[in-house]
């Protein structure tokens, strides 16, 4: 049996994690370098930030 595809199920998991939904927030208000969401997100440490966004860009 073919697994089906369901763009609901991509997209949670595309953002499951504790903070992926402020971080794609800021990045879809435009284009940020890294320093930038390192400044914006006070409350994520910043090799959390880089984890976060490494698994994300896996799922490209």
């Amino acid at each position: 049996m073919e697994k089906s595809y369901c763009p609901i199920d991509t997209f949670i998991n595309a953002v499951k994690g504790k903070r992926k939904g402020t971080i794609i927030l800021h990045l879809s208000q435009g284009h940020k370098r890294y320093t930038e969401l390192v400044r914006l997100l006070t409350d994520i440490s910043e090799r959390m930030l880089s984890k976060q966004l490494k698994n994300w860009r896996k799922m490209d």
